[in-house]
Formats: C-alpha cells, structure tokens, sequence
C-alpha cells in the first residue's frame, strides 16, 4: 500500500482518502475512496499479498472426543 495516498481525480484533495477493498462475485480489487465528494476509482498497482493470509474454505476446528464406557 502506498505511504502517501494520491488526490482524488474529481475534488483534488486527498485529506479524506482511503484505500478500500471491492467485491465482485469471487473477485475481490482495491480502490480509492474519496469520502469528501464520493468518488471512487481502481488502483493502478496491485497490494503486496500478505504471506499471513489464510483463504480456506473449511475454517473450523475439528474436536476429537472420545467415550469411555
């Protein structure tokens, strides 16, 4: 992510700016959000991928349990 955020192509202030993730059906893509006039736009570069990142589809925890009789 970048350390400074670039202006907003509508308003040309960049003191509201933010980065903000889209989902799309599967697809999910960074964007800029301008909260002082609502303009939204793509980055052009695309985020480092975070090695921490765990994308599963089966997230719990299996439990073993064991009855004794």
């Amino acid at each position: 992510m970048p350390t400074r955020l670039p202006p907003c192509p509508h308003c040309q202030d960049n003191l509201f700016v933010r980065v903000e993730l889209v989902l799309s059906g599967r697809r999910v893509s960074s964007a800029y959000y301008c909260g002082r006039c609502n303009h939204e736009w793509r980055v052009e570069t695309a985020p480092p991928a975070r090695l921490d990142e765990r994308r599963s589809a089966d997230r719990r925890r299996r439990l073993r349990v064991e009855v004794k009789a």
